[in-house]
């Protein structure tokens, strides 16, 4: 139906109830005692604009006549000047658009009570009218006419915004004792794309906003002191990274490079209003604002955005592909604000311009007009408005065809939206909108919308279909008993109000109470070019998870679709569940699982058929899951589950403050040589394989059994979530896929599906369910998971037990190595010592270290220098253990390959060890790949077993073990 039909009928409910509005009344008519007086007033003594404390626009007007009657206003606005209105009479704390202050606005001094002022503005020339009541009951009628001129005021538009972290991380010169009564403000400064522009570390006094950082700072290390700021410092560079590779304190970016603010420096901060600072030093100067930030004021709702190619030609129905709508829902918490829909060529992501408001708007820079399509099922006005409109006192306002909608710029992901006489700013949150007051789709609520592992396997025909949004539904909604028909779909971009799509789940929306089968129907079937054609030789298995908020009966048919281009087409049915016409029955809340396997059916495409009549009022059904596997046969891609054998890594660390733990896992046999971050800056690869890393959350940085979701946003992981894959700085960061080949890798995103980790004993079973790939990992998370086979089944644990069944290849009674032993298998060495200890042995990071050396031919001339650059042992290859910082009774065991300041080019790396002490004698293990030594089963090789030389340990050829490969 016409647009233009209902507006008629609008029309005349609106001349209905206009007929039952009794016509207003001259507040001067009747008796007053005294009478009223009547003014001309002829000057304008003041004409002042400013916002108060509380944001408003504030207008204080000085109005007097040659009769000495004198007229002082003070009237809220939403513009710089005073616009057309009727202001009437409220208190300061109420006061708002439209209202004049009634306590402050006097007449020859004496208050005003009640009444209204009139104002009609044509530019520069202003009436006013106005009928005021004082506090002492006296009545004055007051007019003036005249011009008065408001200079736009100056908007303040930075180059950056600002965020602010305030820490407790001011410490005295120790760099240790910490300084209570201060905190840092560190600000991140970014230009308008989004790039880094400086860092600033303010010192403050513990409590200080951050509206109030205004003053002068003092640059010093280790800056304690209200109104010191901390030092730039290039961290990176202490651990031989390049100059500017990591840099902390007060910096600033210039020509790409890191300009660090010396001790000494002063930065000067000055408060510009509205949040925006002027910051300042030495060969620098920011103008910044708070993310966030709109020129000229003004409140930023949240803001969501949807992207639909809806747009059709006046005709309704035919689809215009060169454009596509966004519609925008600004929203204050929970509160819904304004709803703009606007038409840009498809795949804009600019959207400033001005937008001419149309029906069935489909030309670049057209806006959907606001209408309220609940007026058409007899619902009150404004239960249901779609397009363009906003919230007024209360009440939907349309914006209607031929008005227009200007937008602008107001910051990174910020939009201002601007009408003739209304102004909304919105910040991009993410997510799907609330389309406001009515029946469609509301705030989230309590379904679990996490697809399940059968539907995200890459064997569910339907899923495609999905991803693809190529789903065609069909929705009748016979609400009254008489069968009059009202009609959804989504066919050529309509709009289906009562039904939308998140994740796995199409939800419906039923608000009117139906009594008989068939008066709430839902068709749904894949679109043309994403058809499932089944074969009557195949045989399938079909299932869908329903769950309704009410309790009701419902049927369900699954149906051939074999008519190209038909509407709501029934076919041969497939399959019916016993129970006609209720063969689903809904307890509320509860899900019902629907599966049935079939075999001999030949179609073309299929179409689900759903009768929810009978529902009860406000009922809310969900559809999740829909799944069709091909059954028997070789699995599909992605059914069976790649076998993770290789314990990589894990980590736990924060990311934006959201603790994580990183989990690497490679396919059989696989390893990497990491970077050291001194002389190599990126992994290598030496064999081909495979590897997931995975990101999850983690409160307490330990790996928690349970299934883990998608985070629901991108760069915020929560409880229960694991890290989307993203592109990143110098490649992928999150959850990725890695493929390696010729010593190369390739990564995929990961973005959707489920994480299940288990755990029995030490033992963890992780499964990752997805799209991009579908995993199984069994085994240990620890440094040195399970050697892979073999007769040594040694396990890197830092439990020696299983060393003992190896003969010791080397001990002494001279020095401090007790034992030593080593064992292999076809992949890894495994070396075992045993030493007393000594006072050399644990030191700080400078020194409380180890080595194994490796002459890898047994040939003393050959090879390199030892890592202490002695000469004559024919070293190939290294490797260090670091007992870092530590005492004899609590030493903390690490290891590190590349110590600084010693050869790299043959250090060893992708070193597993573990170790552990009991005061008296300290054993080690650690785990090797052979391909990284360079050595291979059969082979003799001298191991040296040296220790921190300056202790007196063992030296030369009194402690190497000869050791031939099995």
């Amino acid at each position: 139906m016409k647009k233009i039909l209902l507006y008629a009928m609008m029309m005349v409910a609106g001349l209905a109830l206009g007929s039952c509005v009794k016509s207003s009344l001259d507040p001067l008519s009747g008796d007053y005692l005294p009478a009223p007086t009547v003014v001309k007033l002829d000057k304008l003594d003041k004409s002042e604009a400013y916002k108060d404390d509380a944001g408003r626009w504030t207008f204080a007007l000085d109005l007097s006549s040659a009769t000495a009657t004198k007229l002082h206003a003070v009237l809220i606005g939403n513009k710089y000047f005073l616009g057309s209105n009727t202001y009437s009479a409220a208190n300061d704390a109420t006061a708002k658009n439209g209202n004049f202050i009634a306590e402050k606005t006097t007449v020859n001094g004496t208050a005003v009570k009640s009444g209204d002022i009139t104002v009609r503005q044509d530019g520069s020339d202003y009436s006013i009218s106005a009928v005021l009541f004082l506090t002492d009951g006296t009545p004055y009628k007051l007019e003036w006419e005249g011009e008065i001129i408001y200079e736009e005021p100056v908007v303040l538009d930075p180059e950056y915004t600002y965020s602010d972290a305030i820490a407790q991380d001011c410490t005295l010169e120790d760099g240790q004792t910490l300084v209570t009564e201060v905190e840092s403000h560190t600000l991140t400064l970014k230009d308008k794309s989004g790039e880094f522009a400086a860092q600033i570390k303010l010192i403050r006094s513990t409590g200080t906003a951050t509206s109030a950082l205004a003053g002068k700072y003092t640059v010093a290390e280790y800056a304690h002191e209200d109104f010191t700021a901390g030092n730039g410092f290039d961290l990176g560079v202490y651990f031989g990274m390049p100059a500017g590779a990591y840099v902390i304190g007060s910096y600033y970016m210039q020509d790409g490079a890191a300009v660090i603010i010396e001790p000494g420096e002063t930065i000067q901060v000055d408060d510009m209003g509205d949040g925006v600072y002027s910051i300042s030093g030495s060969g620098y100067s920011f103008l910044c604002a708070p993310e966030g930030f709109v020129p000229g004021g003004g409140e930023v709702y949240d803001m969501t955005e949807t992207v639909a190619q809806d747009c059709t030609l006046e005709d309704g129905q035919t689809l215009v592909e060169d454009v596509e709508s966004h519609t925008f829902v600004l929203k204050k918490g929970e509160e819904f604000i304004a709803q703009m829909k606007l038409i840009r060529s498809v795949g804009a992501t600019d959207f400033a311009g001005d937008y001419t408001v149309k029906e069935y708007a489909h030309e670049d820079f057209s806006a959907g007009n606001g209408f309220d399509l609940g007026v058409y099922f007899g619902m009150d006005p404004g239960a249901y408005v779609i397009g363009s409109y906003y919230m007024s006192d209360g009440a939907v306002v349309i914006v209607e065809p031929g008005e227009t909608i200007s937008v602008s710029a107001a910051g990174e992901n910020t939009w201002k939206f601007t009408g003739s006489d209304w102004e909304f700013t919105g910040k991009l949150q993410g997510g799907t909108p609330d389309p406001g007051p009515g029946p469609g789709p509301g705030p989230e609520d309590n379904f679990d919308y996490t697809p399940g592992a059968a539907y995200n396997s890459n064997a569910n025909l339907w899923k495609s279909v999905d991803a693809a949004q190529a789903v065609n539904y069909f929705m009748y909604m016979n609400i009254a008993q008489d069968w009059s028909v009202a009609k959804y779909d989504n066919v050529g971009g309509a709009e289906c109000p009562y039904a939308e799509f998140q994740q796995s789940t199409y939800k419906l929306t039923f608000e009117d109470q139906t009594f008989d089968r068939w008066q709430n129907q839902f068709y749904i079937y894949p679109e043309y070019g994403y058809f499932i054609p089944l074969s009557a030789d195949k045989t399938y298995k079909f299932s869908v998870t329903l769950q309704s908020t009410e309790s009701f009966g419902a049927f369900f048919k699954l149906v051939q679709y074999n008519a190209d281009n038909v509407p709501k087409y029934e076919g041969a049915a497939i399959w019916e569940p016993e129970g006609y016409p209720n063969n689903v029955v809904f307890e509320a809340g509860k899900p019902v699982v629907l599966e049935h396997e079939f075999t001999g059916v030949e179609c073309e495409n299929i179409n689900l058929i759903f009768d929810f009549g009978g529902n009860p009022a406000g009922t809310v059904v969900y559809i999740k899951d829909i799944t069709i596997v091909e059954q028997g046969g070789e699995p599909g891609p992605g059914e069976e589950p790649v076998e993770l054998s290789e314990f990589l890594s894990l980590t736990d660390y924060s990311i934006y403050n959201m603790p994580m733990v990183g989990i690497e896992l490679g396919t059989p046999g696989f390893y990497y040589q990491p970077a050291d971050w001194v002389s190599t800056w990126a992994p290598t690869y030496p064999v081909a394989g495979n590897f997931l890393k995975l990101e999850v959350y983690s409160e307490d940085g330990q790996v928690a059994p349970g299934t883990y979701v998608p985070s629901a946003n991108n760069g915020t992981v929560n409880a229960g979530e694991f890290n989307l894959g993203a592109e990143s700085w110098g490649g992928a960061g999150g959850t990725v896929w890695y493929t390696v080949s010729d010593g190369a890798a390739t990564y995929e995103l990961i973005t959707d599906g489920t994480v299940t980790i288990a755990k029995d004993g030490d033992v963890y079973t992780i499964d990752i369910v997805s799209s991009t790939v579908t995993a199984r990992y069994v085994g240990k998370l620890s440094a040195g998971g399970d050697t892979p086979g073999g007769e040594t089944a040694i396990t890197i644990d830092g439990d020696m037990s299983d060393w003992a069944g190896i003969e010791a290849g080397l001990s002494s009674e001279e020095g401090p190595y007790l034992e030593f032993k080593a064992a292999n298998d076809d992949e890894f060495i495994y070396l075992y010592s045993k030493r007393t200890w000594h006072d050399g042995l644990w030191k700080d990071s400078s020194g409380g270290y180890y080595y194994f050396e490796f002459d890898t031919d047994n040939d003393s001339s050959t090879g390199t220098t030892d890592v202490n650059g002695n000469t004559g042992f024919g070293v190939e290859a290294w490797m260090y253990l670091y007992l870092f910082t530590g005492t004899a009774a609590a030493p903390t065991f690490a290891s590190n390959p590349a110590g600084s300041g010693y050869p790299s080019s043959a250090v060893i790396e992708n070193i597993l060890s573990a170790g552990f002490t009991d005061m008296t004698n300290i054993e080690t293990e650690v785990r090797i790949p052979l391909a990284n030594i360079g050595v291979a089963k059969g082979q003799t090789i001298k191991i040296y077993t040296w220790g921190n030389k300056s202790a007196g340990n063992l030296k030369g050829e009194d402690s190497y073990l000869l050791y031939t490969l099995k």
